[in-house]
C-alpha cells in the first residue's frame, strides 16, 4: 500500500467518488493521478499541468507516494477558487493536503466540469504495470535517437546544477580521438591503441597505467559516439544524485571493475582492450538502483495496426534486461577473438548496482535517524 507523504499513514480509498483515488485517514491527504482527477476539472486542466511541472524551477521537497520522486508546485484555479497541488516530475500522481480537499470538491461539482478524454489521447495508455506507452508527440528532441534505437529517458526532472563533470569527461573522450586520429587517421590510432590499450597478457605494462589509459581510447566515432550518448543521458542524473567527485570516483571503479573482470575471463591475451563503456555500464547499473521507477523508453511499432509509440520500461527491469543479454553475449563471444568486451560490461554493470544499493542504505539509515 501507498503511504501519505505527509505523515507516514497507510493511504486508503478515498469515499469521495469526484477524485477517485486515495486518501489519508489521519490528515486528510489524497493521492489522485492527473489522468483521473481531468474527469471532473476537465482535460485543459491536465494538459496545463503537465507543462507547469516541465517549467516548474521551485520543486518542494516532498516524496511522491507512488514513486518517491521530488513533487513539484502546481497551483490550479478554476472558477475564481485556488487549490494548491503537488505534482510528480516522474509520474502521474497529484498530492492534494485534507485541508485544501473541500475547494477541490466544490470545483468538481461545478458547471465548468467536462467530459473525459476519449482514450486515444491519453498520455500514458497503460499495458501493465511493468509496460506503459507514450505518445510520440511526447518526446520532443528525443525523437530522434528513439528512431534509431537508442533509450531515451522519459519524464526527466531538473538538475540541480550543471553536470560539469559529465560534460567535461565528455569533452575530454572527444578531444583524446581527435587528437589521435583527427577524422580517419587509422594508423595513427593503431600505434596508440598498441602502446596505451590495456592488453591481457601485459597487464603492468607503461607502469601498469594503461588500465586507466584505456578509458580514453575508443576504436572509432562510431564507437565513441555510442558511449557518450549513454555518459550524457545518464551521467547528469548521477551527478546529480552523487555529486561530481561521486560521478568520477563511479566512473572510475565501473572501469576498473570491467577491466579486471575482463582480464579474468578473456582467453586472447594479445587483444588489446580499450573504451569508456565498462565505467559508463557502471553508471547504468548505479542510475538503475536509485532511480529504479524511473522509466525508459524505446520506439516501438504494434504490429498489424502500425501505430508507433515510446514504449516505457522501468529502469531497474531494463538493467536486469541489459545484464541478461551482456552474459549472453558473453558466453557466444567467449570463444572468438575481438569483438565487444562484454564481460567488461558486466563488471561495470556490477559495480555500479552495488555501489546504488549502498548510497539507498546509507540513504535508508539517514532518513530512519532523523526525529519525526
Amino acid at each position: 500500500m501507498l503511504k501519505c507523504p505527509t505523515c507516514s499513514s497507510q493511504l486508503e480509498k478515498s469515499p469521495s467518488v469526484k477524485t477517485d483515488g486515495l486518501e489519508c485517514d489521519k490528515c486528510g491527504g489524497r493521492a489522485i493521478t492527473g489522468h483521473v482527477l481531468s474527469r471532473g476539472l476537465g482535460y485543459d486542466f491536465y494538459k496545463r499541468s503537465r507543462r507547469a511541472r516541465n517549467r516548474n524551477t521551485k520543486p518542494i521537497f516532498r516524496k511522491c507516494p507512488s514513486c518517491a520522486g521530488i513533487m513539484a508546485n502546481y497551483e490550479l484555479r478554476q472558477d475564481g477558487a485556488s487549490v494548491p497541488l503537488k505534482t510528480c516530475d516522474m509520474c502521474d500522481m497529484v498530492w492534494l493536503e485534507g485541508a485544501d480537499a473541500p475547494t477541490l470538491d466544490s470545483i468538481i461539482t461545478g458547471d465548468n466540469s467536462q467530459p473525459p478524454p476519449p482514450a486515444t489521447t491519453t498520455h500514458e495508455a497503460p499495458l501493465g504495470k511493468l509496460f506503459t506507452t507514450e505518445p510520440l508527440t511526447e518526446t520532443g528532441w528525443k525523437l530522434l535517437p528513439a528512431l534509431i534505437g537508442l533509450p531515451i529517458e522519459c519524464g526527466t526532472s531538473k538538475l540541480r546544477k550543471p553536470p560539469i563533470a559529465t560534460w567535461i569527461t565528455t569533452a575530454l573522450l572527444i578531444a583524446v580521438l581527435i587528437m589521435i586520429m583527427g577524422k580517419s587517421n587509422l594508423e595513427a590510432l593503431q600505434k596508440v591503441v598498441e602502446h596505451w590499450a590495456l592488453l591481457p597478457g601485459q597487464p603492468f605494462r607503461n607502469g601498469g597505467l594503461t588500465i586507466i589509459t584505456s578509458f580514453f581510447l575508443h576504436g572509432g566515432w562510431g564507437h565513441l559516439l555510442g558511449n557518450i550518448y549513454f555518459l550524457l543521458v545518464f551521467g547528469d542524473d548521477m551527478e546529480d544524485s552523487l555529486g561530481w567527485p561521486g560521478l568520477i570516483a563511479l566512473l572510475t571503479a565501473g572501469h576498473i571493475g570491467g577491466m579486471m573482470l575482463q582480464l579474468l575471463v578473456t582467453s586472447h591475451w594479445d587483444i588489446p582492450i580499450l573504451g569508456a563503456s565498462a565505467g559508463i555500464s557502471g553508471v547504468l547499473g548505479c542510475y538503475a538502483i536509485i532511480h529504479a521507477k524511473k522509466r525508459l523508453g524505446w520506439f516501438v511499432m504494434v504490429p498489424f495496426t502500425w501505430r508507433c509509440m515510446i514504449l516505457r520500461v522501468p529502469a531497474l527491469a531494463v538493467l536486469a534486461a541489459y545484464a541478461g543479454l551482456q552474459a549472453v553475449y558473453a558466453i557466444q563471444a567467449a570463444g572468438q577473438g575481438g569483438g565487444v568486451a562484454y564481460s567488461a560490461h558486466l563488471g561495470g554493470l556490477a559495480v555500479g548496482a552495488l555501489w546504488g544499493m549502498a548510497v539507498m542504505h546509507r540513504k535508508n539509515n539517514t532518513e530512519q535517524a532523523k526525529p519525526t
